[in-house]
């Protein structure tokens, strides 16, 4: 295996699984039992985006961290979050090796768009998944 495979084994498979249970798993539920559920949701997403050090990736990582606890309550399921989680993982990696020039403007923005549009795919597909399997119709 070489360093480019075990880059994107990490970042797509291994991160999203042990960031969210983590993350939305056991640090929610833990400022959960202390904080009211708004206050929860903020702590964990403002941790979630420190921890990722890099200024231009801790503004994005917040705003994500919010849409991935979102997705997770309103699912009822952490596999939501892990899904669109490794989503945005999969499509920073593959941008990334298509783009060379990573500090451009550009190069943050084309990601941006195309990270949104994993996430909503992946977690999108789960949530209509949930709405389904809730419906009386389909059962």
């Amino acid at each position: 295996m070489n360093e480019k495979q075990a880059e994107s084994m990490v970042g797509n498979n291994l991160a999203p699984i042990m960031e969210e249970i983590l993350f939305r798993g056991l640090i929610y539920q833990s400022l959960r039992n202390s904080y009211s559920n708004t206050a929860a949701i903020f702590l964990q997403a403002t941790i979630f985006a420190i921890i990722h050090i890099n200024p231009l990736q801790i503004m994005y990582t917040f705003l994500l961290a919010l849409l991935f606890m979102w997705l997770a309550n309103r699912t009822n399921s952490l596999l939501t979050s892990i899904l669109a989680h490794s989503s945005f993982n999969l499509t920073t990696i593959l941008l990334s090796r298509v783009i060379k020039e990573q500090e451009s403007a550009a190069y943050f923005l084309l990601l941006l768009v195309f990270a949104i549009a994993a996430i909503a795919i992946g977690g999108g597909v789960r949530v209509i998944q949930s709405f389904y399997g809730r419906s009386k119709e389909f059962n």
